[in-house]
């Protein structure tokens, strides 16, 4: 068998696994009531982050299921961060800013060598918004409502000046 092969029969294998916990999870009140304690469980355990609007939001979007079936599905067959099929991460907190990042708001927020300040994107922030104080550290961005305001202001002005590349 090829190599190709192999793994198409290890896909399906798995499937037919998985299509086997949905159905004892639906048949079995045991196998049904654990894997709906573990699924409270992750939720309840799922940190909340407070978003820059101040909106709390979790750190790991889970499905909204409650039947067990469903449960079992999603538990075996997508698997939780860092737990297999690893189809929803490879490591636990793949993807995510450490949370104190989020908490204060400096998420994504570097400084370049040459003190130009980055997004989180990668990209370089050289605009200068007319009426904005100069800030005192130019490697720190704290957007406020206030930024915004000037930014659309200027936009719609055409005063927005752009620095470029130095």
């Amino acid at each position: 068998m090829s190599k190709l092969g192999a793994v198409v029969e290890a896909v399906e294998k798995h499937g037919s696994f998985v299509l086997e916990q949905v159905k004892r999870a639906r048949s079995d009140e045991k196998f049904a009531q654990a894997v709906t304690e573990r699924w409270n469980k992750v939720k309840a355990e799922v940190p909340v982050a407070k978003a820059p609007t101040g909106l709390l939001l979790p750190r790991l979007a889970l499905p909204e299921i409650d039947e067990p079936g469903e449960i079992a599905r999603y538990l075996f067959g997508e698997g939780l961060p860092g737990e297999f099929p690893y189809l929803n991460g490879a490591y636990r907190e793949m993807y995510l800013e450490p949370l104190r990042e989020i908490e204060t708001g400096s998420y994504g927020n570097r400084k370049s060598p040459n003190g130009d300040s980055h997004n989180g994107a990668g990209r370089v922030s050289r605009a200068k918004i007319p009426g904005r104080p100069a800030r005192p550290n130019p490697g720190s961005i704290t957007t406020t409502i206030e930024d915004f305001s000037l930014l659309a202001e200027a936009m719609d002005s055409g005063s927005l000046v752009s620095l470029g590349p130095e």
